[in-house]
């Protein structure tokens, strides 16, 4: 589900359903759409993709990559570049979608990893007569160098910086470009200096194995990438800023965020939060999930039979719950246009969260933590925690000897007179 349009794809018939999830609140006036192709159905999918609007959805099938429009009843195969017998792609892994320009949702650049740490890059159009047209036809663009799968890969854009991260079972590589150029100018910039590409990864130190128990189905990979925005989009034709991301492997679970001017991720600035899970009473720990969603302030994971949900700020459960109107959890995703979260297993009943009440009532003690001082002032929810932001602000402005900004942010704080005065004494 994205943006509030649900994409099933049936894991025997190869039938794709889709509906408005609003149009699914009663069976009465429920519309499904059904997707139904032979030549579809015989090939061996592997993985389903959605973009952050739900328009278009992608399906690869080892070496082969299929796609179907919202609005179509036709499934398309995306053309590959031919190349020699021995430089064939080997099967495709992962896949991310980013637009060509704001508001034209229908011309879009997808970068594919392969099994063996290669990057394949296509620019296609989508129009309801054309139906799927290629720009730029699907080809190889860059190798990151180790023979390993590239099991995820996001894009992004910040600010007009390009980045792109890709994940391996113990790597993650990440590529940044400030020139507001396209995916393939920003890997053509790593190509030119690939010592750049060196000191841009991060290799997690994996000698000691993993503590970390596995739940669930095998085939679901525990090696997954995700985004998270900074709260939800101003307008219907806005995007959200992306925050960070959140990487989990069998050997940890960690993240970060971007902060101002800062688009490429140091290891010593990644987070690490424990895998953990709350069963009624039961804390157990070293469980890897079999999915997860991060938000600008928790961490959600998934177990077969269980939801359990961390803060990013105290490193606390503040949620949990054990799922009992489904047999086995399956996929989760996080609707970020709408804030809602989707559970599902093999078969129905999809289950729905609404996020948007008490997400952020947290906030301006993520924004404290993060030093952002402004920011944690303007997301109080009541005066108190204003005063208190405020003092902590002002604590913060009289160490670095900026005490006229520090005595007008102590005026707004709940610290007394005398213990002001005194820091000034």
């Amino acid at each position: 589900m994205q943006d509030g349009k649900v994409w099933i794809l049936g894991k025997r018939t190869r039938l794709i359903w889709k509906a408005e999830l609003d149009s699914l609140a009663d069976e009465r006036t429920a519309r499904v759409s059904e997707v139904d192709d032979d030549f579809f159905k015989r090939k061996p999918i592997r993985r389903m993709y959605v973009d952050p609007r739900g328009l278009h959805a992608f399906f690869l099938a080892e070496h082969e990559v299929f796609y179907n429009h919202w609005s179509s009843p036709r499934v398309f195969q995306v053309q590959v570049t031919q190349l020699g017998a021995a430089q064939q792609p080997k099967a495709f892994k992962s896949i991310d979608l980013q637009y060509v320009a704001p508001r034209e949702y229908d011309l879009f650049e997808i970068l594919l990893g392969t099994e063996d740490g290669q990057i394949f890059h296509a620019c296609l159009q989508f129009s309801p007569k054309a139906g799927l047209e290629t720009i730029d036809a699907l080809k190889h663009v860059f190798d990151t160098g180790e023979y390993r799968a590239i099991l995820d890969l996001k894009i992004a854009k910040i600010s007009g910086n390009q980045i792109v991260l890709a994940i391996t079972d113990q790597t993650l590589h990440q590529y940044h470009s400030n020139k507001n150029v396209n995916l393939k100018s920003t890997f053509n910039e790593y190509l030119s200096d690939p010592q750049r590409g060196k000191e841009h990864t991060i290799r997690i130190d994996a000698s000691h194995g993993s503590n970390n128990q596995r739940e669930g189905d095998e085939e679901v990979s525990a090696n997954q990438l995700r985004l998270y925005t900074n709260g939800l989009p101003q307008g219907p034709d806005e995007e959200a800023v992306v925050g960070g991301f959140g990487w989990m492997n069998e050997y940890g679970f960690y993240y970060a965020n971007y902060n101002p001017g800062e688009f490429i991720i140091k290891k010593k600035s990644l987070e690490i939060a424990s895998y953990i899970k709350k069963e009624e009473d039961s804390v157990v720990e070293n469980v890897l999930p079999s999915g997860f969603a991060i938000t600008q302030f928790h961490i959600v994971y998934m177990y077969p039979r269980n939801v359990t949900v961390l803060s990013k700020i105290s490193r606390q459960i503040v949620h949990s719950c054990t799922i009992r109107e489904l047999e086995t959890l399956s996929g989760i995703v996080l609707d970020q246009r709408r804030n809602m979260l989707l559970l599902h297993g093999k078969a129905a009943p999809l289950m729905i969260a609404n996020l948007r009440r008490g997400e952020d009532q947290d906030a301006w003690r993520y924004y404290l933590h993060r030093e952002q001082f402004v920011q944690a002032i303007n997301a109080c929810k009541n005066g108190k925690q204003r005063a208190f932001a405020a003092g902590f602000y002002a604590d913060h402005l009289f160490s670095k000897e900026k005490f006229d900004s520090a005595a007008d942010y102590y005026s707004q704080s709940d610290k007394t007179f005398e213990e002001v005065a005194l820091k000034f004494l």
